[in-house]
């Protein structure tokens, strides 16, 4: 028998204690938000009030992530302001309880801003356990894509899968150390709300590159803006743009963002193509990154 999410929200509802909620169970509504592709997440609201919390489900089937890195590192985030507070997490059942925070509409990104909030996300504590590889999760997604007969995909990738050694070589060339990184950041897990720019679904936290994050923020960016993040970021670090490795390792980042975004798009509709709402909106990106790939901004 298929359950819906809403039965399970309000089963894991049930589950937290009832002096975190922001009211007496039997006074608490939920709503589906529209969030993102991973989780399933749902605002909790006493009676007709604006919504107070957040109920996410997390997505069980996701590949390569660390919920205890999760954890670890959206609890940190939130002691310092750049994170919504994490009030319940339980591994037992999947799901967490976190403070709403409103999203600014329209959605615009103040680079300055998110540039000082990276560098704050990037300063914490290397976590204590850590396997991160960007080519480990490149060629998990390309075999599970390889395997899938993707023929057209496979064709047309397969150049830049053989470039990843060099992609990954250059991106490491650069004078940003490795650090805490999110290797999320879509429009989606950045909330701009009264307290300003905040972070949420810390999944695929990890150790990693500081110029993955800076890539991977692009997504609400033109290449314009990308740039001048990177540039912005790389002059509060100390390190010249001007110098040609950074440039490259620049370039390498987004390509190989723009890829791993591409390849985790893939699989999912291999996992979704009998949602037709679910297989337009992958097919709408899989086509963006494909053609971010193609374009002249990036090198191989």
């Amino acid at each position: 028998m298929i359950v819906s999410p809403e039965l399970i929200a309000r089963d894991c509802l049930a589950r937290v204690p009832q002096a975190l909620l922001c009211g007496p169970q039997d006074s608490l509504s939920i709503s589906p938000l529209n969030q993102g592709l991973g989780n399933t997440v749902f605002a909790i609201s006493q009676g007709d009030k604006p919504p107070k919390q957040v109920l996410r489900l997390l997505n069980q089937n996701l590949a390569l992530i660390n919920r205890h890195n999760e954890v670890l590192v959206w609890q940190r985030c939130a002691d310092i302001g750049i994170a919504p507070a994490l009030l319940f997490w339980s591994h037992e059942h999947q799901f967490c309880v976190t403070d709403y925070v409103c999203q600014q509409t329209p959605f615009v990104l103040d680079i300055e801003a998110l540039s000082r909030l990276l560098i704050r996300l990037h300063a914490l504590p290397a976590l204590p356990t850590t396997s991160y590889s960007y080519q480990h999760r490149v060629e998990y997604y390309w075999n599970n894509l390889t395997n899938k007969s993707h023929a057209q995909w496979n064709t047309v990738l397969k150049p830049y899968i053989t470039q990843i050694p060099n992609i990954v070589s250059s991106i490491e060339q650069s004078k940003l150390p490795a650090c805490v990184c999110h290797h999320d950041l879509t429009p989606e897990n950045i909330l701009i709300g009264n307290d300003g720019m905040q972070l949420i679904d810390f999944e695929y936290a990890d150790q990693g590159h500081p110029l993955f994050d800076l890539a991977s923020a692009t997504d609400a960016l033109d290449s314009c803006n990308s740039d001048l993040l990177w540039r912005h970021y790389a002059a509060q670090r100390g390190v010249s743009t001007s110098d040609r490795n950074e440039q490259l390792a620049w370039q390498s980042a987004q390509t190989l963002y723009t890829l791993l975004s591409l390849l985790w798009v893939l699989s999912e509709q291999v996992v979704h193509y009998r949602c037709e709402q679910r297989a337009s909106t992958l097919n709408l990106l899989a086509n963006r990154y494909m053609q971010r790939l193609s374009n002249n901004d990036f090198s191989l």
